[in-house]
């Protein structure tokens, strides 16, 4: 039954020619191709280290994890597409994100950027997120209604600081 099937298929491509090389050029290119990165990486670089950067981004549809990196500084922003992140009750410019890397999960304060959709890591959390990065880990953001799992990225030791 099988061989029967087969070979009508053959049969069925040997006459079409056009449709058989079409197929097989899109099976060859397909099966060469590199999946997709989530990851989106953008990277200067100049005659002068002191003026490269890199910046990582990871996202899905409602909220986003950059990464900013040059010679002097490395920032880490979140970042959300639709309500503002809840702010504290005494102090509209924080926010409470719950920062998970397993096995350990904690409760940082975090600076609000005016509009409210995106904040600042602390120095101290962008450390440990980009250790846990470095080390292979996931990083699970949350906040409010919004929670976003970044994966580490491709190649974490040649990116990161």
């Amino acid at each position: 039954m099988l061989e029967s099937l087969f070979g009508k298929l053959m049969s069925y491509f040997h006459r079409n020619t056009v449709i058989s090389t079409t197929l097989l050029l899109f099976l060859f290119l397909s099966s060469c191709s590199k999946p997709l990165s989530p990851w989106k990486i953008d990277k200067v670089e100049t005659n002068n280290p002191q003026y490269n950067s890199t910046r990582l981004v990871y996202s899905d549809k409602n909220a986003r994890f950059e990464l900013y990196v040059t010679a002097n500084e490395t920032v880490g922003y979140f970042s959300v597409t639709s309500l503002p992140i809840p702010s504290l009750a005494d102090d509209p410019s924080k926010s409470k994100i719950t920062l998970i890397i397993e096995p350990e999960e904690e409760h940082v304060i975090t600076h609000r950027i005016t509009g409210g959709q995106k904040i600042i890591f602390p120095e101290i959390t962008l450390i440990k997120i980009l250790n846990a990065m470095k080390k292979q880990q996931i990083v699970t953001i949350k906040t409010g209604r919004y929670l976003l799992e970044i994966p580490p990225p491709p190649e974490p030791k040649s990116l990161l600081p």
